[in-house]
């Protein structure tokens, strides 16, 4: 009788090509797939709370996966982020019931976006930041993000290739903040189409640098169509923070030093830790 499992993992998505197997270049799936199956000598799929882009980051990503052989789940931790490459760390892992599933499960997600605007960006910065010198509007693009709280029908933010029927999404919250020279978008939401974040942030910098009326986003959105909304902005500046659950999908097991120290790493705190 297989055993599921919950983990809590991080990675530097610089290098790959996203979260899901592809055949043209290498991805986070296939890379710790094949070193699960290797550690656990069986086959394992894991399934991840949804895809990543090429070059986009996870603070908190989730994925399960079932397996027949027993888990010492400290030992097994310990031997996977051994032999994991740097930009993939596995966080957490814990036993969970049969009906948790990783992506059907959700309740919320947490991305971040990050603009680094000033006309010259540190370059160690360059694979977690979108580099944007033109001067914005940060007011206007508070209020710009605002139109995208609640349930709307995201057709229009999203790219052909979403494997989500669902248009209508629901957006919890959405904030602007700035720090020093860095923007940050935040948006919480009970699931997100393919490129959705990094169409609503092209968005928004579309109408802070006064190139689209705020009063146009209501016209994108009933327009139902991609081609109404401005460009993709690039994948590097964006951030899965965290995959939120019912509590009720996890089996009793103590808590991960790793993960309540995680805890404190919340909203933008993470980014902060790089080099600037």
């Amino acid at each position: 009788m297989k055993q599921r499992y919950k983990v809590l993992f991080s990675y530097d998505g610089t290098h790959y090509r996203g979260w899901q197997i592809q055949p043209n270049g290498i991805t986070i799936q296939q890379t710790m797939q094949e070193i699960f199956s290797q550690l656990l000598q069986e086959n394992i799929h894991l399934t991840a709370s949804g895809r990543t882009d090429a070059n986009a980051h996870a603070l908190k990503q989730v994925a399960h996966f079932d397996a027949v052989s027993p888990l010492n789940l400290d030992k097994f931790l310990h031997s996977a982020n051994l032999v994991l490459p740097n930009d993939i760390k596995v966080l957490s892992i814990e036993p969970v019931s049969s009906n948790f599933h990783a992506r059907y499960s959700t309740k919320d997600k947490i991305y971040h976006y990050y603009i680094y605007n000033d006309l010259i960006m540190p370059p160690f910065l360059r694979n977690y930041r979108l580099h944007f010198p033109q001067k914005l509007d940060i007011e206007l693009m508070k209020q710009a993000v605002k139109k995208f709280e609640g349930i709307h029908d995201f057709t229009s933010f999203s790219n052909r290739g979403s494997n989500d029927n669902e248009r209508v999404k629901n957006i919890t919250s959405a904030l602007v903040t700035q720090r020093n020279h860095e923007i940050i978008v935040h948006l919480r939401a009970n699931g997100f189409l393919y490129k959705m974040v990094r169409n609503i942030v092209g968005c928004l910098l579309q109408v802070a640098t006064h190139k689209l009326p705020i009063q146009a986003i209501e016209d994108i959105f009933a327009a139902k169509d991609r081609r109404s909304a401005p460009s993709t902005v690039p994948a590097n500046g964006l951030f899965l923070m965290e995959v939120l659950y019912p509590s009720t999908s996890a089996l009793p097991s103590n808590t991960s030093k790793k993960e309540k120290l995680l805890k404190l790493l919340q909203e933008d705190k993470f980014p902060e830790l790089l080099p600037i």
